[in-house]
């Protein structure tokens, strides 16, 4: 099996074990006829334990092949979601898989079962792999003939991501890649350009996009997708100040107001060309559209007409006085000088506010969202929220509790926490989310000062609530971190700070310890580097 606890070399590649009834004898703790098995097996307890010599060790967290032959992530030995990865299958042949189906064999680099790194081509290892990429501790070592052999002297200030592929930002301005090749894991096409000189690094769900000191982009990945910018190169070459993104299309703010874009949705600005040629100061997006912010107040619109790109319906209300535009994965939200909002996009996405459009005409100083809901926070501390009901845009459970004293409101993809001023904390949306926080209903009663929270593409998302005497309460998805209870003694006191991916915290306590969990895969189990 592939070692899934490495993390180098352009891509993770997680072992994918056989997962299999033991069947027969009623003792747990030992598999017969096993020859001092050691393994993944289901348990007659419905459990998914891990084996050592024939004698079970601990419920399985990893992916396995299921005995329905798709591939899943198992959590504390239960079945949790489909696996999207590469990984081992049980044919010997290294695949990348979407939702648990092997989709085509894996070219790339990787840990093989012997620890040893190798270049696979189709899913088989073709030859050692000598080159420089991250350990599992994220620090850079050359390797050759695919063993670590020594430390690199560059050392990584920031690591970006998109679905597919990792890029590391070094303290020497160059780029390291990882991950599936032709998503962005392989920059070896533009290398030369990725050798000095890099400050950030934007990305869409297949590419990235790269800014340097001089103010020009770089740009690698799956070229519909934003990885070929070779159309509008010319325009690249000097006075970018920022990149934003859709889930495709790049759109590269210069200098002089003006915006260049590239890619799928979103890529092409052509109907609004003359209006982009200056004075915008600031870009937003859904997952298939942008909207620019200029300086004279208006907002001009382009993309995937049904996710926000045409704003013509509310033209007349976008031409001054728009302060800040906020967005779902499919509808805008602008907030004018006057407190009033303007919506458009996917009507179950937030575009549609028309069932509190009266609440909305004055007096909104913040607005919010999850992945299709929005929340509007007003000057006198009420919540007004509109778009998909189950996902955060329905609050009447509450709504007692949101008519005053709200401060701040978070999120993940599917709920809303709202933070009131006395300290307590005011949860809905989905449960599975976050939205049903009744269980830990007395521990958010008062005293919290920050709330944090995982969730994305693949989770529903959970919250970590930090109080002022330094302890933490999580609430929501648990394999994303809303179930604490393996470290709950080490979150009573001391924490002063909370960081989160997709799927897992990580508490920084003021005795500079850290405390992770939630998905082991996200971070969530950091027990190979605790030390």
């Amino acid at each position: 099996m592939l070692n899934p606890n490495k993390f180098i070399i352009l891509l993770t590649l997680a072992s994918l074990l056989s997962i299999t009834a033991c069947g027969g004898g009623g003792d747990n703790d030992k598999v017969p006829n096993t020859n001092y098995y050691t393994g993944a097996e289901l348990g007659d307890d419905g459990i998914v334990y891990y084996f050592t010599n024939g004698v079970r060790d601990q419920a399985y967290t990893g992916a396995g092949l299921d005995d329905d032959g798709i591939a899943y992530y198992f959590t504390n030995g239960k079945q949790a979601k489909t696996f999207i990865g590469a990984g081992l299958d049980d044919e010997g042949i290294v695949y990348y898989f979407t939702e648990g189906k092997h989709n085509q064999t894996y070219t790339g680099a990787g840990i093989d079962q012997d620890g040893t790194a190798y270049y696979f081509s189709n899913g088989i290892h073709d030859q050692t792999y000598t080159g420089m990429s991250l350990n599992e501790n994220f620090i850079p070592y050359y390797f050759t003939d695919g063993l670590q052999d020594h430390t690199y002297e560059r050392q990584v200030v920031e690591i970006y991501s998109n679905s597919y592929a990792f890029a590391a930002l070094m303290d020497d301005g160059s780029v390291v890649t990882w991950g599936y090749e032709d998503n962005g894991g392989d920059s070896s096409s533009v290398a030369k350009d990725l050798t000095d000189g890099i400050t950030a690094i934007y990305s869409t769900d297949r590419a990235f996009a790269a800014l340097k000191n001089n103010g020009s982009v770089v740009t690698w990945g799956y070229a519909s997708s934003g990885g070929d910018s070779s159309t509008v190169a010319d325009q690249l070459t000097e006075g970018v100040t920022a990149i934003y993104s859709t889930g495709s299309a790049f759109a590269a703010l210069k200098n002089n107001g003006s915006v260049v874009t590239w890619g799928g949705a979103g890529g092409d600005a052509s109907a609004v060309a003359n209006r982009l040629t200056e004075g915008v100061t600031a870009i937003y997006s859904t997952g298939s559209a942008f909207a620019a912010l200029k300086d004279n107040g208006s907002v001009v619109t382009w993309g995937d007409s049904s996710y926000g790109g045409d704003s013509s319906a509310v033209a007349d209300q976008l031409t001054e006085g728009v302060t800040a535009i906020y967005s779902t994965g499919s509808a805008f939200a602008a907030l004018k000088n006057n407190g009033s909002v303007v919506t458009w996009g996917l009507s179950g996405g937030g575009g549609n506010p028309s069932a509190v459009a009266d609440q909305l005409t004055e007096g909104v100083t913040d607005i919010y969202s999850t992945n299709d809901a929005f929340a509007a926070v007003k000057n006198n501390g009420s919540v007004v929220t509109w778009g998909n009901s189950v996902n955060g845009g329905d609050s009447s459970a509450v709504a007692y509790q949101l008519t005053v004293g709200v401060t701040a409101i978070y999120s993940t993809g599917r709920a809303f926490a709202a933070l009131k001023n006395n300290g307590s904390v005011v949860t809905w949306g989905s449960s599975n989310g976050g939205g049903d926080s009744s269980v830990v209903a007395d521990d958010l009663a008062g005293g919290v000062t920050a709330i944090y929270s995982t969730g994305g593409i693949f989770f529903n998302g959970a919250f970590a609530a930090l109080k002022n005497n330094g302890s933490v309460v999580t609430t929501g998805q648990s394999y994303a971190g809303g179930d604490s209870s393996a470290v709950a003694d080490q979150l009573t006191a001391g924490v002063t700070t909370i960081y989160s991916t997709d799927s897992a915290f990580a508490a920084l306590k003021n005795n500079g310890s850290v405390v992770t969990w939630g998905s082991s895969n996200g971070g969530g189990d950091s027990s190979v580097v605790a030390d």
